[in-house]
């Protein structure tokens, strides 16, 4: 099954504001607009062919194939408003997505300007930053660098004049509440968000069965170092610090309970995540669905870390990025180094532990969600069920126990912050299929792809 990809509020708004401009500057109203995607977003992916969201590529079966990195996108209406301004139309379509906006229309409206300066202001149903700490400043519209590069560079590539661009999302106030905008700060709507220009679709079993082929995949190319990355941000920055292979580097999302459930029995030797600490500090916590619907805000785990490394109250930030930009750099380092320690050694329990998988067969294993289950049921698991078909029960002390939201834990013995993986007395440590040392490394890094810390070694992928 190929699940049909979307486009972001950010492509939504480039392409209205585009057809904005040509209409301000003379040319036909525009049914359709190309955008160009984001630097290095390539490749070809599968989008809605139906009524109403007429994609422009080469069609198979119910859905049309583009090919990036220039993607067409229908324009519902674009008019002119006055002798000095029109606004154009594009209707979200998040595709197989299950997307708050989708549906919604992203309007631009380019008026002339005689100040000599390009703007981008927020519209109605746009909401305005009021908190430090995000990619955005203070006072500023809520759309996010990458799509505001993009809105700006589909109206200079129709005139090079001065304009004021406004973005409105009608609608758009309503439906922030259902998101994280307001205990983000961001007051008055919602944002517009995307660093790929793309909405890849979530399906919890095409994902898996998708994810499951990568490991395979990596597997029969020889892969011993893997790389696992929540999404662009960490991706962009393992390909940076060092060199992979396409196959080596799988792109996690929130399925982290899914992928680490797959490594024990694969022949992998070493496995890196790198990502911003925004995702990766949820691991620490044993939150292995990150998805921010199903998961806590990192930020309260680092305002505590901070707390104990530096010995004093960290800054107010609705945001781990603010947090981490707010102290000094010698802090920021010390701070980073420790949550990488502990990101590693939450992982490399949940990889020891006997208890993370329920069954394993042909088609993979499957991590137990303890946070969701009712605790009379967890313990009656325990009480009868063999430990991965071996029929012995786990026997290793716990530490945590089942309904806390973490994993069950036992006692650590290697020393932290020693790149070893965690060992539970009486217990083998980590190994995969070929009973080889399974080893963990973490890096963490800000939204450019700046080192914020790191732990483990790092000489399999160097």
């Amino acid at each position: 099954m190929t699940l049909r990809c979307g486009i972001t509020t950010g492509t939504c708004a480039a392409a209205a504001a585009k057809a904005a401009a040509m209409v301000l500057v003379g040319s036909p109203a525009p049914a359709v607009v190309e955008v160009s995607m984001p630097a290095g977003e390539e490749g070809s992916v599968a989008f809605r062919s139906a009524k109403g969201c007429p994609f422009r590529g080469a069609k198979g079966d119910d859905l049309t194939v583009i090919d990036l990195p220039v993607l067409r996108v229908p324009i519902v209406y674009a008019r002119r408003d006055s002798g000095n301004s029109a606004t154009a139309a594009v209707r979200k379509d998040a595709g197989d997505d299950a997307d708050v906006t989708h549906g919604l229309e992203i309007l631009a409206t380019v008026s002339r300007t005689d100040d000599g300066q390009t703007t981008l202001v927020a519209g109605e149903g746009v909401g305005i930053v009021t908190k430090p700490g995000l990619q955005v400043p203070p006072g500023q519209p809520a759309i996010n660098p990458v799509p505001r590069q993009m809105i700006l560079a589909a109206v200079r590539s129709v005139t090079p004049a001065a304009v004021r661009v406004e973005i409105s999302i009608p609608g758009g106030r309503e439906i922030a509440q259902r998101t994280f905008n307001p205990r983000l700060g961001i007051e008055g709507g919602l944002s517009i968000l995307g660093t790929t220009g793309i909405v890849r679709p979530y399906c919890t079993k095409a994902l898996h069965d998708a994810l499951r082929c990568s490991l395979d995949v990596a597997e029969a190319c020889g892969v011993s170092a893997l790389v696992l990355v929540p999404g662009n941000i960490g991706a962009k920055a393992a390909r940076r610090q060092f060199t992979l292979r396409d196959e080596q580097l799988i792109e996690a999302g929130n399925e982290w309970g899914f992928l680490l459930g797959e490594l024990p029995r694969r022949a992998f030797r070493s496995l890196l995540l790198a990502g911003h600490p925004g995702k990766l500090a949820k691991l620490a916590e044993g939150q292995w669905d990150t998805h921010s619907s199903r998961s806590q805000q990192a930020t309260h785990l680092v305002e505590r870390l901070l707390g104990e490394v530096l010995g004093h109250a960290g800054p107010q930030s609705p945001t781990v990025e603010g947090i981490f930009a707010a102290i000094a750099d010698a802090e920021r380092t010390a701070l980073g180094n420790e949550l990488a320690r502990r990101i590693a050694r939450s992982v490399g329990e949940y990889l020891a532990s006997p208890l993370h998988t329920v069954q394993q067969g042909a088609t993979g294993v499957s991590p137990v969600p303890w946070g969701r289950l009712p605790i009379c049921l967890v313990l009656d698991w325990l009480a009868t069920s063999p430990t991965l078909g071996t029929g012995k029960m786990p026997v290793a002390p716990m530490v945590d126990p089942p309904g806390t939201g973490k994993m069950p834990v036992a006692p650590m013995v290697d020393p932290p912050g020693t790149g070893k993986m965690p060992v539970a007395p009486g217990q083998e440590p980590t190994r995969d299929s070929t009973g080889r040392r399974l080893s963990v490394a973490v890096l963490l890094v800000d939204m450019a792809g700046r080192r914020l810390g790191a732990d483990g070694d790092f000489s399999p992928w160097q």
